[in-house]
């Protein structure tokens, strides 16, 4: 077994076409792993930014959700609000004459939001 492989590097010392052949094959190896170490990199890299993204848009909507459900909460108070302190028309003879020309239909088509 060790005469062959001392062959073999004889054979590769007697060829200078063989030792370029070599070298090229270690640099374009060497390169590949070199390239692949940088692709990784920057993959991680763009992992990383994405998730922060993704959090970020997260954590807004979140807020925004939150915003929107008190706004929700005060529209609802604030309509309860109005309705219990809004003016009483206990009979149909008490209502302003805008009112009753709605409730009888005679009110312009602005009014009754038709067209």
């Amino acid at each position: 077994m060790e005469t062959a492989l001392f062959g073999v590097f004889d054979f590769v010392a007697r060829n200078k076409w063989l030792q370029y052949i070599l070298i090229a094959l270690a640099v374009i190896a060497t390169l590949g792993l070199y390239l692949a170490m940088r692709d990784e990199g920057v993959k991680r890299r763009e992992r990383e930014r994405w998730l922060r993204k993704q959090a970020e848009e997260r954590e807004r909507m979140v807020e925004r959700t939150h915003e929107i459900i008190t706004e929700e909460r005060q529209n609802a108070d604030e309509a309860l609000q109005a309705r219990d302190s809004g003016e009483r028309y206990p009979d149909y003879d008490s209502l302003p004459d805008s009112h009753k020309a709605i409730a009888e239909g005679r009110a312009g088509p602005r009014l009754q939001g038709g067209s």
